[in-house]
Parts: C-alpha cells; sequence; structure tokens
C-alpha cells in the first residue's frame, strides 16, 4: 500500500511542475510577443513623422511660434512699419493679414493654402523676410505644422495680448560670467554713539566708503546721525 501511494504523490508532483513549466513557456513567449509589437510601433512612428499620432504635444504659439514672429517678422510688420498692411502687433492683427489675401494669411489645417507659409518658401517671390537670411527647414516645417494642427493661439487674448509680451528678450542672449568676484550686498551698518563702528571685524570694508565722504565734505556727526537711522 506505502510504496503504491508514495509513486501516485510523485507522479501528481511530476505532472504539478510539468504544468507550471508550460505555464511559465507560454508567459515567456507572450511577453517576447507584446515586447515585439511595442517596438513595432514605435518603429512605425517614426517612419511616419513628426505629424502622426505618436508625435510630441502639439505646437505652442507662446513659446515656438510667437518668438519666431517677433525675430524675424515683426521689425517690417508693426504700427510704425506695415509692410502690405499686415500688422503682427497682435494675433487677431496677424489673423487679419494684409492687402494680399487678408484672412487669407492663415487657413487652419492647411499650411499649403496659408499664405504666410508660402512666403517663407526659398522660392517665394517675393520671399519672406524681404532682403534678410531666410527662415532654415526647421524654422518653416515648425509654422507648418502648426498651421496643420489648427494654427491655435494660446497666449491669452488675441485681441489685447502683444506678441511682445510672449516673447523674453533675454532668452537667447550669451551667458556672461563676471570678470571679478561678486561682494555680498550690504543689508545692514551699525554705528555707535561715539562714531566707531561696532563690527570692528569688518572695518575694512566700510573704510573706504567713510573716508570717500568724509573728503567729500561729509563731517562725522552727520555720518553718526545719518548711520544711527539705518
Amino acid at each position: 500500500m506505502f510504496p503504491s501511494r508514495f509513486a501516485t504523490t510523485e507522479a501528481q508532483r511530476f505532472r504539478q511542475q510539468r504544468a507550471a513549466s508550460k505555464r511559465l513557456r507560454c508567459t515567456w513567449r507572450m511577453g517576447r510577443i507584446r515586447a515585439s509589437l511595442v517596438l513595432m510601433a514605435w518603429i512605425a512612428a517614426g517612419l511616419a513623422g513628426p505629424d502622426s499620432a505618436w508625435a510630441a504635444d502639439p505646437v505652442s504659439f507662446r513659446r515656438e511660434v510667437a518668438p519666431l514672429l517677433v525675430g524675424r517678422c515683426l521689425g517690417c510688420h508693426n504700427d510704425e512699419k506695415t509692410e502690405a498692411a499686415l500688422n503682427l502687433k497682435t494675433f487677431a492683427l496677424l489673423r487679419a493679414g494684409g492687402v494680399t489675401l487678408g484672412a487669407g494669411i492663415l487657413e487652419p489645417g492647411d499650411p499649403e493654402a496659408s499664405h504666410l507659409i508660402a512666403v517663407l518658401k526659398p522660392d517665394a517671390n517675393p520671399r519672406m523676410p524681404l532682403q534678410q537670411a531666410p527662415l532654415s527647414e526647421p524654422e518653416i516645417a515648425l509654422l507648418e505644422r502648426w498651421v496643420r494642427e489648427g494654427a491655435t493661439f494660446d497666449g491669452g487674448s488675441e485681441t489685447e495680448t502683444l506678441l511682445t509680451s510672449l516673447v523674453d528678450p533675454l532668452a537667447n542672449l550669451p551667458k556672461v560670467s563676471p570678470r571679478r568676484p561678486v561682494h555680498p550686498p550690504i543689508k545692514a551698518l551699525a554705528v555707535a554713539p561715539g562714531g566707531q563702528r561696532r563690527d570692528r571685524s569688518r572695518r575694512w570694508f566700510f573704510r573706504p566708503m567713510v573716508t570717500n565722504l568724509l573728503s567729500r565734505g561729509v563731517d562725522r556727526a552727520s555720518l553718526v546721525r545719518l548711520w544711527s537711522g539705518i
């Protein structure tokens, strides 16, 4: 009886281990299949280009389009100088267009029909910006993508917000490091009634300033009264 029962238990354990191993192999294969599908999807998104459903966030007028228009176009299309009656002071004035095509300057969803895009192409006649370096291919592609996505405005009021207010004038300036060490600013100054500075450890720092004031005719009593009130 005992050997028979032992053999039955071993057989059941073997079948359980075999079933578990089979489930593990199936799980591993499904994982490989899922990973392959994800990889194929990413490859397809890359081949489809930036305008596919897998592309990045939509183009922001505030962050990407406004700096381009202000830096390259606003100089000839403003309140004082409106070439072709086109004013880029606000987004509403941009949408109104100029004397050439009026509202046809922007056709949301169709960059090929938008006059704003057409005049930026290298073969345009006249080509904009006029008598200046043309926009680069990435810059034109950015504007085309913005128009294709609907030419939306995320800068607040279309009629009140100035395009210049959306651009940081210091954003593209080179960073300049100070040539000399920067001393901490003076936040407080304490002077004893007798005219002696209380913080003697920093006397070397204030000595040139006091000497300069005294040389300009400021008497010591006035200095004491002035600094006592600080």
